[in-house]
């Protein structure tokens, strides 16, 4: 019998873009996908938030009755991951991580709240503004950044991420980064890693975006630590 792998995109993505490891990888696993609420097809007028994102991740599992399984998170997805493991520790057996920004300050924040306006992007950057109006539907793309935008302002100020919480996940864990990551640093998580008692991993040759990141070198790097 296949084991359960569990696939979480990142923020501003969906499930759409994480469905050629299914092809991958359904040899060895049975593999499931979903979408945060207001991602992709599925619609939200709830803010969006870590907790909402884990109750959603958690939802999943209760309604396809899965537990013991594997999560691979990308980005945002793996910080949903782990948070979802520290309440539920019993559903997860281990957490794949790959860019994963753990660290949230004022500024850090800010950095990023920087290169989420919507109107800039589609003045700057129309090639990245149809593709998300491509995965997300051009009425919503823009409200989802800017919700976005929120959740990440609020992450900045609260200190969500805090080193005592991290400490206590107890799910294992492969925390990884590539070494062309802009957005994340290895300093960062490799400290993250030893928080969460996790493996540390750098891939060579891995930028931040997840459509830049050929999908076989994702599927090398799971079949390696699953």
């Amino acid at each position: 019998m296949k084991k359960d792998l569990v696939l979480l995109h990142g923020a501003l993505g969906c499930k759409e873009q994480l469905e050629p490891l299914t092809a991958l990888l359904s040899e060895q696993f049975s593999i499931h996908l979903m979408d945060f609420e207001g991602h992709g097809r599925r619609q939200s007028e709830l803010p969006y938030s870590i907790d909402l994102f884990v109750e959603n991740l958690l939802t999943y599992l209760e309604d396809n009755n899965l537990t013991e399984v594997s999560v691979f998170g990308y980005s945002m997805g793996g910080y949903v991951a782990l948070s979802a493991a520290i309440k539920a520790p019993r559903r997860f057996s281990k957490i794949i991580t790959l860019g994963t920004k753990f660290s949230w300050s004022p500024a850090e924040a800010k950095k990023e709240i920087q290169l989420l306006n919507p109107e800039i992007i589609q003045e700057k950057v129309p090639a990245f503004a149809n593709r998300l109006s491509h995965l997300h539907g051009k009425e919503h793309w823009q409200n989802l950044m800017l919700k976005t935008a929120q959740m990440m302002k609020e992450m900045g100020d609260s200190k969500r991420t805090e080193d005592a919480l991290f400490k206590t996940v107890s799910t294992s864990s492969v925390i990884g980064i590539g070494d062309k990551d802009k957005m994340v640093t290895q300093e960062e998580t490799k400290k993250y890693a030893d928080l969460v008692g996790g493996e540390y991993v750098c891939l060579t040759d891995i930028p931040h975006p997840i459509d830049m990141i050929n999908r076989n070198r994702i599927k090398d790097y799971l079949l390696r630590y699953l």
